[in-house]
C-alpha cells in the first residue's frame, strides 16, 4: 500500500488571466488561469506488517520548469496504490492538467486521478468531509481545528503570491509540505473514527519519522505533539453554556 498526499501552490498566469479579460487584483481566478509555483508530495508506504516508510518531496519552480514538475508529480504517481489530497478534484489536479496541456507532457496517472471513474485511485478528503458537498465545505485549516491538527503554522495562501514575487521558493515549498502533512493527518483522523487508536498510531510513526530528520524537517515539529484523545468532555454547566458566544 502506498499513498502520495499531494499538493500544490500557484500564482495566477498573467497571461491567461488577459486573455480571459480577469484582473488577478480582483481576486483569485478561475483553476486554469493559473501557473504552478511548486508541488508536494507525501509518501506513505506500508512495507511490513505493521511498518511504514515516509518520505516528502517539493518540486519548485525555483529549480524545475512547470512541465519537469509535471513529470515529477507523475513519475510518483505511477506506482502509488492512492493519491490524496483536500479539494484536489476541484483545484489541484485541474491545474496540473492543464499544465500538461500547455507543456506537453503526457500524464497517464494524473489523467486517471483526475477522473471520476476512478475513485478507488484518488481519495478527495473535501468529498469525503462533506460527503459529495452536502455539508458545507471548509478549509484545511478550519477541519485540521476540529481535528485537534496543526495547520498553516506560517503562511496563509494570501502570502503566496507576496513570496514568489522575492524568489522565497524555499518558504513556499515548506508551507506546500505542511499543507499535505496536515491533509494526510487530517484523512487518518478521519477515516479512522471507528478506532480513534489506529489513527494516532499513525500520528506516532509520522512523528518518528519528523524527530529522526531533524533539522531538515525542522518545519514540521508541530506536528510530532499527538493530541489527547478527548472523550467527549464533560457536561455543559449553565455557567459554561453562557460563555459561549454564538
Amino acid at each position: 500500500m502506498k499513498t502520495v498526499t499531494l499538493d500544490i501552490e500557484t500564482i495566477p498566469d498573467l497571461d491567461a488571466c488577459q486573455l480571459a479579460g480577469v484582473d488577478p487584483a480582483e481576486g483569485f481566478p478561475a483553476w486554469p488561469l493559473h501557473q504552478m509555483l511548486c508541488v508536494s508530495l507525501l509518501t506513505c508506504e506500508r512495507i511490513g506488517w505493521d511498518e511504514h516508510r515516509f518520505e516528502i518531496e517539493t518540486f519548485s519552480r525555483s529549480d524545475h520548469g512547470e512541465r519537469a514538475i509535471v513529470a515529477e508529480v507523475e513519475r510518483r504517481l505511477q506506482d502509488a496504490t492512492m493519491v490524496q489530497t483536500f479539494n484536489g478534484r476541484a483545484f489541484d489536479l485541474p491545474v496540473l492538467l492543464a499544465r500538461a496541456a500547455v507543456t506537453g507532457e503526457e500524464t497517464p496517472a494524473l489523467q486517471r486521478a483526475g477522473s471520476r471513474s476512478s475513485a478507488g485511485f484518488h481519495h478527495d478528503l473535501m468529498d469525503t468531509v462533506t460527503n459529495s458537498g452536502a455539508a458545507v465545505r471548509p478549509k484545511l485549516v478550519e477541519l485540521c481545528a476540529g481535528l485537534g491538527i496543526p495547520a498553516k503554522l506560517e503562511l496563509g495562501s494570501s502570502s503566496v503570491s507576496r513570496l514568489a514575487a522575492a524568489r522565497e521558493f524555499a518558504r513556499i515549498g515548506r508551507y506546500c509540505e505542511q499543507d499535505v502533512v496536515s491533509t494526510w493527518l487530517a484523512a487518518r483522523r478521519w477515516e479512522a473514527s471507528h478506532d480513534p487508536q489506529s489513527a494516532l498510531a499513525m500520528w506516532s510513526k509520522l512523528a518518528t519519522w519528523i524527530g529522526e530528520h531533524q533539522p531538515r524537517l525542522a518545519h514540521l515539529t508541530a506536528y510530532t505533539k499527538l493530541p489527547d484523545l478527548q472523550g467527549g468532555g464533560r457536561a455543559l454547566d449553565p455557567v459554561a453554556v453562557a460563555a459561549i458566544r454564538f
